[in-house]
């Protein structure tokens, strides 16, 4: 599963979804030290990763340039060409460094990672960046990164995580989405086909996680108003009892 991780029975969890899709109240409300998952003795950590030093992202960073040049030169050349997938290059050369050590420290834990994992900023950038997925081998990508053990594909319709993408922007006082390198898009200019055509590659990258990368991903469809943590507390107790 690309890089592995440092130990087989630490299980690393991480959310994805569509902006807008309720990752961030799903943490919030069902891996607070009051839920019931961590009531239930799931020995459940919600983690944020320590920050990289300056020299290992680089190292990192050129690991995955030379990877990618021996496994598909023409993903490579396209995104080292593009503003925008140096950009996303950087986002996965940053999150794949990211020390994972400090946090496994004890076998048997599910650790879920906080907004951190390194397969978000793949779907952001359909969302955010101008870059041409049919030039990129999506399984190669997946080959030179830092994948997890697990995910929890946190599904909305692509309209209802927009609006609700819209209207965090504009209470939250920004008019922005900002990409790493690339020009600054107003929130209203990102049209909502982009988010349509996200929800597309999720679907797309979760069958590759499953069936090519042995990252088992399990669904929550989040479309109703409340959490509901009894299913996420389902999931995670799957995820405990399977066998990596």
């Amino acid at each position: 599963m690309g890089l592995v991780w440092e130990t087989i029975l630490t299980k690393i969890v991480e959310l994805i979804g569509l902006s807008g899709s309720g990752k961030t109240t799903i943490l919030q409300k069902c891996f607070s030290t009051a839920n019931s998952v961590q009531k239930s003795h799931m020995n459940v950590k919600v983690v944020k990763l320590e920050r990289p030093t300056i020299i290992v992202q680089f190292v990192t960073f050129i690991i995955i340039l030379f990877k990618l040049f021996f496994k598909s030169p023409l993903t490579l050349y396209y995104l080292i060409s593009n503003k925008f997938g140096i950009g996303l290059l950087l986002k996965l050369s940053y999150r794949s460094s990211m020390n994972r050590r400090s946090i496994l420290n004890e076998d048997s834990i599910v650790y879920v990672i906080e907004d951190s994992g390194v397969l978000m900023p793949i779907i952001s950038s359909v969302i955010e960046d101008d870059i041409l997925w049919d030039k990129i081998n999506l399984i190669t990508l997946l080959d030179v990164i830092k994948l997890p053990d697990y995910c929890i594909v946190v599904s909305i319709r692509p309209d209802k995580a927009y609006n609700r993408f819209i209207f965090r922007q504009q209470t939250e006082g920004m008019n922005t989405a900002v990409p790493v390198i690339g020009d600054r898009h107003r929130v209203d200019s990102v049209p909502e086909s982009k988010f349509t055509n996200a929800g597309r590659y999720i679907n797309k990258l979760k069958y590759y996680l499953n069936n090519k990368k042995g990252v088992t991903c399990y669904e929550y469809d989040n479309s109703n108003t409340d959490v509901n943590c009894n299913e996420i507390r389902s999931i995670v107790i799957q995820i405990k009892q399977h066998e990596c």
